[in-house]
């Protein structure tokens, strides 16, 4: 049976055991160890195993950049590119999760977010006591930034509408558009896989960056054809539609609540959901009610 997106469970929810993987960092090319854990603690928690157990809360506060990949720190201590994994806790409802990993990223995969889902479910899902809130968007909010957009409407669910373009020959523009209680996160969105532009490598890694990468773990867009067959036809989008959840989940994972609004993505990054989440909380009364 697949996970259905969390958005069906209303429920405060934690894994039924420890769960572990390991695997390379995309930007560090690090190798790294992490556990997923049960915990009866609100909220997702990185915790560096290296840095003498030093905790990282997974929450918007903690957000230091935006740079090719989100990155939450707490004083000197950083996790770089959770986005994936968060994307699969918040998609398969897990609300309460201690993260333990022994480096400052969170390992890459295969650049999606299937092994997540797969690792989640080989734990099991158990709920807890207590009923999550929901965070309802009450005006419309957008951000823009250099032709890319990010708009939330008031929505009595949570629906994603992501559009892409990357003026790519053998890619048309891309477009889905999610009602999240109607799909499973696992088969529809966790598959896609991170991608970047062949001419854009060398500039990356001459700013120190995608040590780890390779096409193992990223779709590389060459000029006339990809690195492999895509996984859906519009898999660059539903990749972005990914990243914008794993983004959004920084926003409430700290209460463990539910958001409902319709969020329109157009060109839209780590740096614009950032702008975004912070145009809401910053204002909080007239844009977002907590029930």
């Amino acid at each position: 049976m697949p996970l259905l997106s969390h958005f069906m469970h209303h429920s405060f929810q934690t894994l039924a055991q420890k769960a572990h993987i390991d695997g390379i960092g995309l930007h560090s090319g690090s190798q790294v160890n992490i556990t997923l854990k049960p915990t009866s603690q609100t909220g997702i928690t990185f915790i560096r195993t290296d840095l003498d157990h030093f905790s990282i809360p997974a929450d918007f506060k903690h957000i230091k950049s935006t740079f090719h990949a989100t990155v939450l720190g707490e004083g000197e201590a950083i996790i770089s590119t959770p986005e994936h994994l968060l994307a699969a806790l918040w998609g398969t409802g897990i609300t309460h999760c201690d993260i333990e990993i022994d480096g400052p990223e969170v390992p890459i995969l295969d650049g999606s977010a299937a092994t997540w889902c797969d690792l989640i479910k080989s734990a099991g899902i158990v709920p807890l006591p207590g009923k999550r809130p929901i965070w309802k968007i009450q005006q419309p909010l957008r951000v823009e930034d250099h032709g890319a957009m990010m708009l939330a409407l008031p929505y009595p669910g949570l629906r994603l509408t992501v559009a892409t373009d990357f003026d790519i020959s053998y890619l048309p523009q891309q477009l889905v558009d999610f009602e999240m209680e109607e799909i499973s996160f696992s088969e529809q969105i966790a598959p896609a896989r991170t991608f970047t532009l062949e001419q854009w490598i060398e500039p990356l890694r001459a700013q120190g960056l995608i040590k780890g990468g390779s096409t193992e773990n990223a779709l590389v867009l060459g000029e006339k054809e990809a690195s492999s067959a895509l996984r859906f036809p519009e898999e660059l989008a539903r990749h972005k539609a990914l990243d914008a959840l794993g983004d959004l989940s920084l926003l409430t994972s700290s209460q463990g609540a539910l958001l409902q609004a319709h969020f329109i993505l157009i060109r839209a990054g780590h740096g614009l959901h950032f702008q975004w989440m912070k145009a809401a909380r910053d204002s909080l009364s007239p844009f977002i009610t907590a029930i």
